[in-house]
């Protein structure tokens, strides 16, 4: 009989062990899983603080369903190394957190043009967490903040504005903004590091006034996976005389997207800049733009002109 009963005890040993095994399997699997949320890129100057603050939205429905979210920020360079980590944090519904990153905790000195990923994964149920359901239920904000005063100086909403395109060659939603002289507009287009992409990502970026008419125009930019690149756009160096009194010009800011790979995804930053402290004064809106490509068109080409 005590034989049978230290039988019975190594067999329910064994099966727990290998259950426990295969949880923590699929716990490593899950947290391993990031999909990103947001992806960022602006310009941070000494006495200047990066905040990102993200909130877990409250369930929609009736239902009662919480869902809890695990979520990590990464500061990256214009190479795509990693130079700061804001670590991981668990969010329940309604709650929120920020992720500070100071400039002068940052390597270099001067202005540091940085790209910011904001990344959320699904905390498994067996630690209390569930599997979200519902894209959107994750929003965000970010600010640059006076070191020393505290006081905001730029912000921009962070929800995810995905746009898909139904081939390689995507334009994203038009930004309208206006320009003065002592301002530049600057312009990011990164492409994410992941998924196994090798493609190189191609951009230009246009600016129309209210006809349509374009009035500037970037270079072409080819954006390999990890990296971002950027444009500017002086107000001085456009050939528009703008408003009477002020010469502050109003447009439409486009960029059009062509991937290398078969499915494809990149980010779009936007930043006003005053020419005389290089410190970003706006962050337009839409500021951030998430763009994923589908399918696949070899015959279009970015607009030229």
């Amino acid at each position: 009989m005590k034989h049978k009963v230290t039988y019975c005890g190594s067999i329910f040993l064994l099966i727990s062990i290998v259950g426990l095994a295969g949880v923590a399997t699929r716990a490593r699997t899950l947290q391993n899983h990031s999909e990103e949320f947001a992806d960022i890129v602006l310009t941070l100057t000494p006495g200047q603080t990066l905040r990102i603050t993200v909130i877990n939205q409250l369930p929609d429905g009736g239902d009662g369903r919480k869902f809890k979210m695990l979520l990590a920020a990464t500061i990256l360079d214009v190479d795509g190394r990693v130079i700061a980590n804001g670590g991981g944090i668990t969010l329940g519904p309604g709650e929120f957190h920020s992720f500070n990153f100071n400039r002068a905790d940052l390597p270099g000195a001067g202005p540091l043009r940085l790209r910011a990923e904001i990344h959320q994964q699904t905390l498994p149920p067996f630690f209390g967490g569930s599997v979200r359901v519902a894209a959107g239920d994750i929003d965000g904000v970010i600010e640059t903040i006076d070191s020393f005063t505290g006081q905001t100086q730029a912000a921009a909403g962070l929800r995810r504005n995905d746009l898909a395109g139904s081939n390689d060659l995507v334009q994203t939603q038009s930004t309208l903004l206006g320009l003065a002289y002592g301002q530049t507009l600057r312009v990011h287009v990164a492409q994410p590091n992941g998924r196994n992409r090798t493609g190189i990502l191609r951009a230009r970026i246009t600016l129309t006034d209210g006809d349509g008419n374009v009035i500037a125009q970037s270079s072409e930019l080819n954006i390999a996976p990890g990296r971002f690149a950027s444009y500017e756009f002086p107000r001085h160096a456009l050939p528009l005389p703008g408003d009477l009194n002020t010469g502050r010009v109003q447009m439409a800011a486009n960029v059009f997207l062509k991937f290398g790979d078969k499915r494809g995804e990149a980010s779009v930053s936007l930043e006003l800049v005053d020419e005389t402290t290089g410190r970003t004064i706006g962050l337009p809106i839409p500021a951030v733009q998430k763009v994923r490509m589908v399918n696949k068109c070899p015959d279009c080409e970015i607009p030229s002109n």
